[in-house]
């Protein structure tokens, strides 16, 4: 069994960045079929990738209290670095999506 407090940091990186690449995609492309047929399934994938990467962000958010509290704040810096990124990045996406759709 994986456990899932000691997977490295490189890998929720990763993670993130597959999901902020689906979002992306899913938002490019919302404007060009704006009103038509697939207009449904890219809305999907958007709010799947959104759902998934505010998962991810709010267990990286436990690791880096669990880092923080340890005394380990190096990593809890970092781990906290990559959270406040990934959440900006969203933001930006989300709200872009959002304005174009209204």
């Amino acid at each position: 069994m994986v456990d899932i407090l000691k997977l490295p940091l490189k890998l929720f990186i990763k993670i993130i960045a597959v999901i902020l690449g689906i979002a992306l995609v899913s938002g490019i492309l919302e404007l060009y079929f704006k009103n038509g047929f697939f207009e449904g399934f890219i809305l999907t994938f958007f709010g799947l990738a959104s759902t998934a990467l505010l998962i991810i962000s709010l267990f990286l958010i436990f690791l880096t209290t669990i880092d923080l509290l340890t005394g380990d704040y190096k990593k809890g810096l970092y781990k906290l670095g990559v959270v406040v990124a990934s959440l900006s990045i969203y933001a930006v996406i989300f709200l872009n999506t959002i304005s174009t759709l209204f």
